[in-house]
């Protein structure tokens, strides 16, 4: 279907005939197209008498229309506006007034008879080879606000692109795009409030507060670990790293366990003086994840997890979103035989979703990538999991449509077709945080595609873990707590896909999140 077939003009006097527009009434439009903005009483007057003195006339008809509609006088603008039309039923600006009225009301069958069965402007006038620029682009915006009020939005961006090839700086385009940015706004409004009363979330137990206490803890290197109190990630050299690499590698460990456990048991503490200059820094939880990534120490697996079962109050101040990134890596390298420790945090109830969904990531890049494991190992281990949470279905505590949403992309990854009964009962519960992974029908033709996963990158030193760290969030010397939310911390595929901001609509309209749309591209 040709929606430009005919000859677009930009001479104004195109219509004059038509119009019965001399050049004396000519001049009297241009001065009150001028005035009509302002709206001012003496422009209503002058407008009144000359719909009386040249009742041939539409546009002085049209232009009073406009004057009541910018004054926000609706009813009389209506009612002119019907005049208009009764007066000059073949007048198109007085068809696209009344189309822009019926669309509001909802009236879209006789919107749809008034600007044409097809939509056409060649068709609504089949006496006409050409037409005014102001026309064309007037007629295609009521018709691109019909569409997108119809749902039908690959023909109204159809119609938007070729305003845009037109005229790109035209008002008409312009006013065509703040109404499909309109649809947008409202139709992510409808999805968020759909998924506000779909989405079930774990309760946060408090694990913490039994535990506080202002005693700092021994170590077994007490000037070394000095620094990770003192420096931030930014600003710890190259020498430091170096002389942490000849210490005791076990003892070293298990100080920098207990790092992490001071950052639980000392939480409040930290919090009630983090704007105190001393503790300006305060990055040694991050340092503990970043040099346990180098350790690869199996005892590190207990604490990493107690880290990941804290809640976001925790989470947010320690690490940030940065948590996200290093605990993967961190938690791969240090688990040797734990495949079952991860699948026991996988089912332990009120924790939330993006630290579990850390947890059952890894799980499944362990088992993937396990020398002497084979698929059969890991479709076991999914689809217990898919087990337990249909039998958990109204379990509150365990529940969370976001971690199922996460997960069931995790399968889709691993490319799980063996598993699609269960992720379709998923579906069918209306369990599944579907703004994450998509619907049914999206998991169906993505699952099918090749596997592509990367495993995760290994340091061979301390250096190169805290350059990869610092190149990719963005940390420097000045700027250490800063991050760069599109980069991974370990150069492999992860880009926030599983976590942003967190939870945000896509603004491109897919009806997914963000983090499994645009910001993949």
């Amino acid at each position: 279907m040709e929606l430009i077939s005919f000859k677009i003009s930009t001479d104004s006097s195109l219509l004059d005939k038509e119009n019965h527009i001399t050049p004396y009434i000519s001049s009297i439009l241009v001065k009150l197209h001028s005035e009509l903005p302002k709206q001012r009483k003496s422009t209503l007057e002058k407008l009144l008498k000359y719909v009386n003195k040249f009742p041939k006339v539409p546009i002085f008809k049209n232009y009073l229309t406009s004057y009541y509609a910018i004054n926000n006088d609706e009813e009389k603008a209506r009612q002119c506006n019907l005049w208009l039309l009764k007066e000059h039923p073949n007048y198109l600006f007085g068809k696209i007034n009344y189309a822009f009225t019926l669309i509001e009301q909802e009236n879209f069958k006789e919107a749809k008879k008034l600007l044409g069965a097809n939509l056409l402007l060649n068709e609504l006038y089949p006496e006409r080879e050409e037409f005014h620029l102001d026309e064309v682009m007037s007629y295609f915006g009521v018709t691109i606000k019909y569409l997108f009020a119809v749902e039908k939005v690959e023909e109204a961006k159809v119609r938007l692109a070729i305003l845009e090839e037109i005229d790109f700086e035209h008002p008409k385009y312009l006013d065509a795009k703040k109404i499909e940015m309109q649809y947008l706004w409202k139709k992510a409004a409808e999805r968020r409030e759909k998924e506000r009363s779909l989405m079930k979330t774990v309760p946060e137990l408090d694990r913490i507060s039994a535990l506080q206490t202002e005693k700092t803890p021994i170590f077994n290197f007490e000037a070394e670990i000095k620094q990770l109190y003192e420096l931030s990630v930014g600003s710890i050299s190259e020498r430091q790293l170096i002389l942490f690499g000849l210490l005791n590698k076990a003892k070293f460990t298990d100080d920098l366990i207990t790092v992490l456990q001071d950052s639980i048991h000392r939480f409040e503490y930290f919090k009630k003086n983090i704007d105190n200059d001393y503790f300006i820094e305060c990055d040694f939880p991050t340092h503990a994840l970043l040099l346990l990534t180098h350790i690869k120490s199996e005892k590190a697996i207990p604490i990493l997890l107690e880290v990941l079962k804290q809640n976001n109050d925790y989470i947010d101040f320690w690490f940030g979103d940065s948590l996200f990134a290093m605990m993967k890596t961190t938690l791969f390298y240090s688990n040797k035989n734990n495949e079952e420790d991860l699948l026991s945090f996988i089912k332990e109830p009120n924790i939330n979703a993006y630290s579990k969904n850390i947890v059952s990531e890894t799980l499944l890049q362990i088992l993937y990538f396990k020398s002497n494991s084979n698929r059969q190992e890991l479709l076991s281990y999914c689809e217990n999991i898919l087990d337990y949470i249909i039998e958990n279905k109204e379990n509150e505590n365990i529940l969370d449509t976001e971690f199922i949403g996460l997960f069931i992309s995790d399968l889709v990854e691993h490319r799980t077709l063996e598993l699609l009964p269960k992720i379709k009962k998923l579906f069918d519960l209306e369990i599944v945080g579907y703004w994450i992974c998509g619907d049914y029908e999206s998991v169906l033709k993505d699952i099918s595609n090749d596997v592509n996963i990367d495993e995760p990158k290994s340091y061979s030193n301390f250096i190169e873990v805290y350059t990869g760290f610092k190149k990719n969030w963005n940390v420097t010397e000045d700027n250490h707590g800063f991050f760069d939310d599109k980069n991974d911390y370990f150069d492999e595929p992860y880009i926030s896909q599983k976590k942003i901001g967190r939870n945000e609509p896509c603004p491109c309209g897919s009806g997914k999140k963000y983090k499994k749309c645009c910001i993949n591209n």
